[in-house]
């Protein structure tokens, strides 16, 4: 660092009294709704401290305190757990005979492509084709990212659909469609399937 002449240059021109050099370890909480500022480590008794969106303030009346533990204390009671996940991208856990993983529940027999995607996936050939979608959440990638993802896909044997809301890369390969949205349920059922590449949602695949 002392001998970057620049950030040398810029500390100096601005005066600091103090410069800290080892970097400290910072949890960014924000204290929404969710209630994540009371998982640090900073005491947040509910019986003064409400969470953020209860509309309580810090003077809280007796039974304003049970406002605040009733969204927690209804759910202590459930006959079931429905748990949205897949067991196999858990950590070894007990659980109770009342907690049921449904990851996937959402499935369901694939149904006939579109007629302009199945011509797509069938010139293929035997190669098959390559889904991409990063879920609903995230529209599109950084250009950079983008730019590199069309080069690798435009050497690959294979078709390319990919779910990708934004500019067109403007070194596309002729085998790689880009849609806004697709029957995701559908192309995963197909037997020209090869490659699913995914963010890991619960309702992905």
């Amino acid at each position: 660092m002392i001998e970057n002449k620049e950030l040398m240059k810029t500390l100096k021109e601005t005066q600091y009294d103090l410069v800290y050099l080892q970097l400290p370890l910072v949890s960014n909480v924000h204290w929404v709704t969710l209630g994540e500022g009371h998982q640090a480590i900073t005491p947040s008794p509910m019986s003064y401290i409400p969470m953020t969106g209860s509309g309580l303030t810090d003077q809280i009346i007796f039974t304003e305190r049970q406002v605040l533990r009733f969204p927690f204390t209804k759910r202590f009671g459930a006959d079931f757990w429905l748990m949205r996940v897949y067991f196999v991208f858990e950590f070894p856990r007990p659980t109770m005979p009342n907690v049921i993983y449904i990851g996937g529940f959402l499935r369901k027999p694939a149904k006939p492509l579109p007629q302009d995607l199945e011509k797509f996936v069938q010139r293929s050939g035997e190669h098959g084709v390559i889904i991409m979608s990063l879920g609903t959440f995230v529209k599109d990638l950084p250009s950079d990212l983008t730019d590199e993802m069309v080069v690798v896909f435009a050497i690959l044997p294979q078709k390319v659909i990919w779910r990708h809301i934004g500019d067109r890369p403007a070194t596309l390969g002729n085998n790689t469609l880009l849609v806004d949205w697709m029957p995701q349920n559908d192309i995963l059922g197909h037997p020209k399937k090869r490659l699913f590449i995914a963010h890991g949602g619960a309702n992905g695949a």
